[in-house]
């Protein structure tokens, strides 16, 4: 069993596609930095994810 979604999942759960700050390849990118921005009415939503680290996190921003 795989420990980690696929890329595609995890775009299709946040409605955007992934943007990798380390540069890595997409079938690895669990050793990678991805982070989803999410953007509607006005608030503001940041995932990322560090797998090899263990973090997640999130910010959440409201009114621009």
């Amino acid at each position: 069993m795989d420990r980690y979604p696929d890329i595609a999942e995890l775009e299709s759960f946040f409605q955007t596609v992934s943007i990798s700050e380390s540069g890595g390849a997409a079938d690895e990118w669990h050793y990678d930095l991805l982070r989803f921005e999410f953007y509607s009415g006005g608030e503001r939503l940041i995932c990322r994810f560090a797998p090899a680290d263990g973090t997640i996190a999130f910010n959440f921003s409201t009114g621009g």
